[in-house]
C-alpha cells in the first residue's frame, strides 16, 4: 500500500487526482444549472424520508394530517375519477380525526371510542390499541412504521408498526384537537393544556412555551422553522426561540406553508371573518369572507390555494389573495381539502357530503355518508381516497366500477313528523318539512305599518309635514298642527323615501316619489296636481324665487311652473347625483355622478360643463352664488367667477357621507367617517369639521358612531346633529357641546327648527331597552335639549309567527290587528282590519282557508281571498293558536276552560271542559289531543273524552316526538318529559335559567331543543342527557324551529337570527337590528321567514 508520502510526490498519480477532481466540480456545476421540473410557484412537497434517519416522516402516500410537515395537502398521486364505494370500516364511536397512510397501504385513524385502528387496504381490521380517552387528533407516521397519536386521556402515544405501545409523553387532559407534527429530524411538536412542546423522538420534553389559543398548531418550513398559529403567527427555531412573532388580536386557524414560507390562514372574530396571508412577519394579504375557516387551507402545484369556510363554500384562492372561484356545499366545513396531482380538490361538508371538485370549480362527483365530515381526506395508490365521518365509519373511494351496498339516511324526517302545510305542525315539535337557507341573505322585507322616513318640514305657521312609508311600500304625507294632532293624511302616492317635502311660499307642499311624480299638495291636504317624469325621483325638489319648480331624475332636471305644466327639459349626458342647485340670480347648477358640473339658464340651455373632481357626491349652493360639492378625494369649492378651489382632501380610507352644510359665516361643516384599526380591534370614527372659505379647519369634534344626516343651524349660529343610532347633540359656533338628548330610536335624518327653537326629529327604528312599546314618530326637543314624545305613527307591539303555505303564500298577524296576506315575492296580497286583537298564530288547512282566534273569544276562518266563512263565539278571549288534524279539524282552547273541535264548515263537532283557562296551544297524535291548562296540568282527550291528566306544573304547549313522548316546560324551569300513552313522568332537566318558550324536537338527530332567557340554547339527547349548548348576545323569546336536516334557527331580543348544525356549531347570523320574539317559519323553497317588533316580516334566503 503506498503511504502519503509516496502519493504526494508521484506526479502520475497526483495528475490523475487532479482531473478527476477537476471532473467533478465541472459535473456538479452543471447539475446546479440544470433546471428542476417542479414549477416556481411553490416548492414540492417536502421530502418525508431522510436516508438513515429512521425517525423522520414515512415515506409514505399520506404519512400525516395535509400529507406534509408545511400542511399543504397536495400528493402527486392521483385521486378516485368515479368516486365508488370501495368498502367502509365501522367503529364504535365519531370519527374527528383524519386518515393517515403507511407505507405498505394500510390506514390509520382515531375514533371518539378511545381506540386508534390500523386497516388494511382491503377494509379489513389490522389491529387496534385502546387509550384512555377519546382520540381526536390525526395520526403522524415515522420511517421506521412508528405510530403517534394524541388521546385525551392527556398521553401523547408511539406505537409500533403491530400496535404494541412504546413510549406515552404526559401533556395533561386539556387536550386540543390540535395536528402534530414532525421535523425532518424526528422532533415532534404537539400542544396540549396551554403550552406548546418540542418533544424527542424517544419521547421526552425538550422544550415548551406557553400559547394562548388551545387549537394553536404548527407547520414546519425548509430551513426547519416552526411556524406556530397562535393568534398571529409565531416563528420559532428548532431550540423555542423567537424569530418573529406577527401577533393578531383574533384567534387564527391551521396555516400552510408557500412559496417563501409563505403562511396561509384564517382569521375570525365575532363579526369579521377573514382569510390572510402572512410572510415574515409581514402581512401580505387579508381578504374578508362571509364564514369563519378553521381548517387548513392546502397548496396546488400550480400556486392556488383552497380552503373551506363556515359559509359552506370552498374558495379558490390566488397567490395575492384574489379569489378565483366558490363552490357552494349545504353546511358549513371544517374538514380541510386535499388535491391531486390532477389539481383536483376533495373535502367534506358537514352536509354529510365528500365533495371531489376540478381546478375550475366544477363539481366532479360527491358521494353521501350517514354523519357530517370534519377530518381531512388522504390519497392513497390506485386512485383511492380514504376520509372518516362523525358517523363512525371509515369509507375508501376507488375509480373502479366495484362498490359495495351503502344506504344514507334520508334528509327528510320520518313520515307524519312535521306538518306540510302548518305554521306549527301537529305535533308542536317545531320541525319543518323543509330545508332552511344555507345563507342570511334577506331576499325582502315588508313593513307591516307606517314608519317616518323623511325629516320633518315646518312652515312658519307651525304645520309640520312628513313622509312615511319604506322602500317597495306606498307612501303617506302625515299634515300635524304644531301640537302633534294630524289635520290630514295623504296616501297612494308611491314610494317617498328619497325626497324630503318642500313648502312653497303659498303653503304648496311639494315632494317627489319613486314612482316618477312630482306631487304638489294644497294647505288644505288636497291634491293639486301630479306630473308624470320619465324616471325615478331620487332627490327633493328645489324652489326659486319666482316659484317655478326643478326636480331630477335620471339624467333629466325638469323646471315646472307653479300650475305643474313643463316649462323645459334638459337632458344631461351622466346620471344626476343631487337636488337641483339655484343662486340669487337664477341661474341653475346640476351635479352628475362622474364629478361634472352643468351651469343651466333659466331658458333651460346648458351654458357650461365644467370636470370636478371624480365620483361626486352631493352638492350646495350658498346664497352667494358659490357651488360646494363633495368627491372621492375631498371637498371643493367652486366659486362664482368659476375658479375651482379643494378646500379638504380625504386621507386613505376616509369619506364624507353626508352633504355639506354652509353657514352664514361662509364658514362650511363636513361630517367625515373613517375606520380605524387598533389592537383592540375595527372602530369607526366621525368627526364634525368646521372650515373657512379658505379651507382652514377652525375645529373638530369627535362623534361616537354613524351619522346618516348633515347637521343643522340656527340663527345663532349653533349647531344640531343626530347620530345613527339616536343621540341627538348641540354644539355652540365654536364646536363646544351644550346638550347632548338620547332618542327613543335610531335616527337616519336631519333634525328641523320651528320659530320657537324647538327642535323636530323623527325616530324611525324601536328603542332596544323598551320592548312593550315599538314605535316610529316624531320627539320634540326644547331649546334646553329636553325631549319629549311628540307623536306616534303607530304603535307596534308583537306580530304574530309568519305562516307559510304550500304555495308559498305568508299569513301574519301584525300588532296593529291587521291580517295580512303577502305573496311569495314579498309584495301584498291583501289587509283585513281584525275588530279585535290575535294573541295566537294564525294557521291554514290544505284549501289555503285561514283560521285565527281573537281577544274578544271569536275564532274566525277566511277564505284566501280574505272573505270571511265563518265565527264561532266562546265565553272567554282566545289566546290558543288553532291546530288542524289531517282530518281537516279544528282545534283551540279558550280562557273560558273550554277545548274547542270544529268542522271545516264551523260546526263544533265537541268541547272539553278543563275548568281553567287554556291559553297554550294543543297539538295531536293519533287522534289524541294534548293541552296545557293555566293550572299546569297536562290533559289528553280522546274524541272529547279524557284518557288522563297530570300536573306537571307545565307552562308551556306540548311538543310530542314520533315515539309519543310529551316535552313541555315547568314553572320552576324544568324541561320534562312524558310518556304520552300513560300519562307518566319520564325524567327532568334542570335549566340555569327560566323559560316560556316551547321546547322543540328534531326527529332526525332525536334530539330536544329548548332555550332560555339567559339566551342558552340546550341540545338534549331523548333520555334527557345533555348534548350541547349555545350561547346567544342576549335572551332567546322564541321556540327553536328545526328543518329537515336538523339544522336549528332561533332569534335573540336584540335582533340576531342564529343558524346552527345539530352539532351546536354557528353556521350564520344575520342581524336585523330589532327585537325579535315571533317564532320563525320555513317555505318549500327554503326561504326563512322572520316578524320583527319594528313591524317588519322578513324574507331571508338565496
Amino acid at each position: 500500500m503506498l503511504t502519503f508520502c509516496q502519493i504526494f510526490f508521484n506526479w502520475k498519480i497526483r495528475r490523475k487526482i487532479l482531473i478527476l477532481l477537476i471532473f467533478i466540480i465541472i459535473i456538479g456545476g452543471c447539475r446546479e444549472n440544470t433546471p428542476t421540473p417542479i414549477p416556481a410557484e411553490i416548492p414540492s412537497p417536502i421530502s418525508t424520508a431522510i436516508p438513515g434517519n429512521s425517525y423522520a416522516p414515512a415515506d409514505s402516500p399520506w404519512p400525516m394530517f395535509a400529507h406534509d410537515p408545511a400542511h399543504r395537502g397536495y400528493t402527486k398521486n392521483l385521486g378516485p375519477v368515479k368516486g365508488n364505494l370501495k368498502w367502509f370500516f365501522k367503529t364504535d364511536g365519531e370519527i374527528h380525526s383524519s386518515p393517515v397512510i403507511g407505507s405498505d397501504e394500510v390506514i390509520y385513524t382515531g375514533s371518539d371510542d378511545s381506540y386508534l385502528y390500523a386497516i388494511k387496504p382491503e377494509g379489513n381490521l389490522k389491529w387496534k390499541f385502546k387509550t384512555g380517552g377519546k382520540i381526536r387528533s390525526t395520526p403522524l407516521i415515522i420511517q421506521k412504521g412508528s405510530i403517534y397519536i394524541h388521546s385525551f386521556d392527556g398521553y401523547f402515544y408511539s406505537i409500533n408498526s403491530d400496535g404494541k405501545e412504546e413510549w406515552k409523553f404526559k401533556t395533561g387532559k386539556n387536550i386540543s384537537l390540535s395536528l402534530p407534527v414532525i421535523s425532518e429530524e424526528g422532533i415532534i411538536y404537539i400542544n396540549s393544556s396551554g403550552y406548546f412542546y418540542a418533544i424527542s423522538p424517544k419521547g421526552k420534553e425538550i422544550w415548551k412555551i406557553k400559547i394562548k389559543y388551545k387549537d394553536a398548531s404548527a407547520v414546519i418550513g425548509q430551513d426547519g422553522t416552526v411556524y406556530l398559529s397562535d393568534y398571529g403567527i409565531h416563528a420559532l427555531n428548532s431550540k423555542g426561540i423567537t424569530k418573529w412573532y406577527r401577533k393578531e388580536e383574533n384567534p387564527t386557524s391551521p396555516s400552510s406553508l408557500g412559496k417563501g414560507d409563505t403562511n396561509y390562514l384564517g382569521i375570525w372574530g365575532e363579526e369579521n371573518n377573514a382569510f390572510m396571508a402572512i410572510a415574515g412577519n409581514k402581512k401580505k394579504f387579508l381578504v374578508p369572507v362571509e364564514g369563519k375557516m378553521t381548517g387548513s387551507p392546502s397548496i396546488s402545484r400550480d400556486g392556488n390555494i383552497y380552503t373551506g369556510c363556515y359559509d359552506g363554500k370552498i374558495y379558490s384562492f390566488d397567490q395575492k389573495g384574489n379569489i378565483n372561484w366558490s363552490f357552494q356545499t349545504g353546511d358549513i366545513i371544517r374538514s380541510s381539502p386535499v388535491i391531486d396531482g390532477e389539481g383536483n380538490i376533495y373535502t367534506g361538508s358537514y352536509d354529510r357530503y365528500l365533495y371531489a371538485i376540478n381546478k375550475k370549480g366544477k363539481l366532479l362527483w360527491k358521494f353521501k355518508c350517514h354523519e357530517a365530515i370534519e377530518g381531512s381526506p388522504s390519497i392513497g395508490e390506485d386512485e383511492t381516497l380514504y376520509f372518516t365521518s362523525l358517523d363512525g365509519n371509515i369509507y375508501s373511494l376507488h375509480s373502479g366500477e366495484e362498490t359495495v351496498q351503502f344506504t344514507p339516511i334520508p334528509d327528510s324526517p320520518s313520515k307524519g313528523v312535521s306538518g306540510t302545510l302548518y305554521g306549527q305542525n301537529s305535533h308542536r315539535n317545531s320541525q319543518s318539512s323543509y330545508e332552511g337557507p344555507l345563507v342570511p341573505n334577506i331576499k325582502w322585507f315588508l313593513r307591516l305599518g307606517d314608519v317616518g322616513v323623511t325629516p320633518p318640514v315646518i312652515t312658519k305657521e307651525g304645520n309640520i309635514y312628513i313622509g312615511t312609508g319604506e322602500r317597495d311600500e306606498e307612501g303617506k304625507i302625515y299634515a300635524l298642527t304644531s301640537e302633534g294632532k294630524i289635520r290630514w293624511i295623504f296616501d297612494k302616492i308611491g314610494r317617498t323615501e328619497y325626497s324630503d317635502p318642500v313648502a312653497g311660499q303659498d303653503g304648496t307642499i311639494y315632494f317627489t316619489t319613486w314612482d316618477q311624480r312630482i306631487i304638489a299638495l294644497r294647505e288644505e291636504g288636497i291634491l293639486k296636481w301630479a306630473f308624470q317624469g320619465d324616471d325615478s325621483f331620487k332627490y327633493s325638489p328645489s324652489i326659486d324665487k319666482k316659484g317655478f319648480i326643478y326636480a331630477s331624475s335620471g339624467h333629466q332636471i325638469y323646471c315646472l311652473t307653479q300650475k305643474g305644466t313643463l316649462k323645459w327639459k334638459a337632458v344631461l349626458d351622466d346620471l344626476i347625483c343631487s337636488k337641483p342647485l339655484l343662486d340669487i340670480q337664477g341661474t341653475i347648477y346640476q351635479l352628475t355622478g362622474d364629478g361634472y358640473l352643468f351651469t343651466i339658464s333659466e331658458q333651460g340651455k346648458i351654458k357650461k360643463k365644467q370636470k370636478i373632481c371624480t365620483n361626486a357626491s352631493y352638492g350646495e349652493a350658498d346664497s352667494k352664488g358659490n357651488i360646494y360639492i363633495t368627491g372621492r378625494d375631498g371637498l371643493y369649492l367652486i366659486k362664482k367667477d368659476n375658479k375651482k378651489l379643494k378646500l379638504y382632501s380625504l386621507s386613505e380610507k376616509e369619506t364624507i357621507e353626508v352633504p355639506p352644510v354652509i353657514l352664514s359665516n361662509d364658514d362650511i361643516n363636513i361630517i367625515t367617517q373613517k375606520y380605524i384599526t387598533t389592537r383592540e380591534g375595527t372602530s369607526l370614527e366621525s368627526k364634525l369639521m368646521c372650515l373657512n372659505e379658505k379651507g382652514i379647519l377652525k375645529w373638530n369634534f369627535k362623534i361616537e358612531g354613524t351619522v346618516k344626516s348633515p347637521p343643522i343651524t340656527d340663527s345663532y349660529g349653533n349647531i344640531y346633529l343626530a347620530t345613527q343610532k339616536g343621540e341627538v347633540i348641540a354644539l355652540n359656533y365654536r364646536g363646544s357641546e351644550i346638550w347632548r338628548h338620547k332618542t327613543r330610536g335610531y335616527v337616519l335624518n336631519s333634525p328641523c327648527l320651528d320659530s320657537n327653537g324647538n327642535l323636530f326629529i323623527v325616530y324611525s327604528v324601536i328603542n332596544l331597552k323598551n320592548l312593550k312599546a315599538v314605535e316610529s314618530g316624531i320627539e320634540k326637543i326644547s331649546s334646553y335639549g329636553k325631549g319629549k314624545n311628540f307623536f306616534k305613527f303607530l304603535d307596534w307591539h308583537n306580530q304574530t309567527s309568519p305562516v307559510i303555505t304550500a304555495e308559498g303564500n305568508i299569513y301574519v298577524i301584525s300588532g296593529t290587528n291587521n291580517l295580512y296576506a303577502v305573496n311569495p315575492d314579498g309584495s301584498k296580497k291583501w289587509v283585513i282590519s281584525l275588530s279585535s286583537p290575535a294573541k295566537g298564530n294564525p294557521a291554514t288547512n290544505r284549501k289555503e282557508d285561514i283560521f285565527l282566534g281573537c281577544d274578544d273569544g271569536t275564532l274566525k276562518a277566511y277564505n284566501k281571498e280574505g272573505k270571511l266563512l265563518w265565527r264561532y263565539k266562546t265565553q272567554g278571549s282566545i289566546e290558543s293558536s288553532p291546530l288542524i288534524d289531517e282530518k281537516g279539524l279544528i282545534y283551540t282552547g279558550s280562557n273560558d276552560g273550554y277545548l274547542y273541535c270544529f268542522t271545516t264548515e264551523g260546526n263544533k263537532k265537541w268541547s272539553f271542559y278543563i275548568g281553567t283557562p287554556l291559553k297554550s296551544s294543543p297539538a295531536i297524535k293519533k287522534d289524541i289531543i294534548y293541552i296545557t291548562s293555566q293550572s299546569g296540568y297536562i290533559y289528553a282527550i280522546d274524541r272529547g273524552k279524557l284518557n288522563w291528566k297530570l300536573n306537571t306544573e307545565s307552562i308551556t304547549s306540548p311538543c310530542i316526538s314520533e315515539e309519543g313522548i310529551i316535552y313541555s316546560i315547568s314553572r320552576k324551569g324544568d324541561l320534562i318529559a312524558i310518556d304520552s300513552s300513560k300519562g307518566e313522568r319520564l325524567w327532568s332537566y334542570i335549566l340555569k335559567d327560566k323559560t316560556q318558550n316551547n321546547p322543540s324536537f328534531d326527529e332526525y338527530s332525536k334530539s330536544v331543543y329548548t332555550a332560555c332567557n339567559n339566551g342558552i340554547l340546550y341540545a338534549l339527547k331523548s333520555k334527557g342527557q345533555l348534548k350541547w349548548t349555545f350561547k346567544a348576545d342576549s335572551a332567546i323569546k322564541t321556540s327553536p324551529l328545526l328543518d329537515n336536516k336538523g339544522n336549528i334557527y332561533f332569534s335573540s331580543i336584540e335582533g340576531k337570527i342564529y343558524a346552527l348544525n345539530s352539532y351546536g356549531i354557528k353556521k350564520w347570523v344575520l342581524d336585523i337590528k330589532s327585537p325579535v320574539t315571533s317564532s320563525l317559519n320555513l317555505s318549500p323553497e327554503g326561504i326563512l321567514y322572520i316578524t320583527s317588533k319594528a313591524g317588519f316580516l322578513y324574507a331571508s334566503g338565496e
